[in-house]
């Protein structure tokens, strides 16, 4: 099927919901639909692009693509006890983080590092562990192909 993309319609959510609906079921997965627009159908600010694939042949939305704003938290420096103490204080980064308009948050965790850090990020954070690869790259091509080659050479010294 032949498709193309367009910018998304709030009257595409209801499909998309749908669809995501499938997607869990099929991946064993509990995913929502960020709110993409407001009640007046306007994007929301903390999505950056919204985009429907449609079929050429009958116009039916297959597949939504969106690009949301989120944040990531990076922590700097190695100290056991200044890390559980910033876990502790996390209800309040939260809380300042949604005034901003963020709805999720993410850590990304090196895999020989999970057995260390997971204690934590669920009990303590609540977070859930997705399971899922992470998979980066720099939007300036010069910068992405440093990015790749850095990751390569990793992968042929393992």
């Amino acid at each position: 099927m032949k498709t193309k993309l367009r910018e998304m319609r709030p009257e595409d959510i209801p499909v998309l919901e749908e669809k995501l609906r499938e997607q869990n079921e099929r991946d064993k997965t509990s995913y929502g639909l960020p709110v993409v627009f407001d009640a007046r159908g306007q994007r929301m600010p903390n999505i950056v692009l919204a985009l429907a694939a449609v079929s050429l042949e009958t116009g039916e939305v297959v597949q939504g693509h969106i690009y949301e704003r989120t944040v990531e938290h990076t922590c700097y420096g190695i100290d056991a006890e200044a890390t559980v103490c910033s876990m502790h204080e996390q209800d309040a980064v939260f809380w300042m983080l949604r005034q901003r308009g963020y709805e999720d948050f993410h850590i990304l965790v090196p895999p020989e590092r999970v057995s260390d850090m997971e204690h934590g990020l669920q009990r303590i954070l609540g977070m859930s562990a997705t399971g899922m690869a992470h998979f980066y790259r720099r939007l300036n091509h010069e910068e992405n192909e440093q990015v790749r080659e850095f990751y390569k050479s990793r992968e042929v010294a393992a």
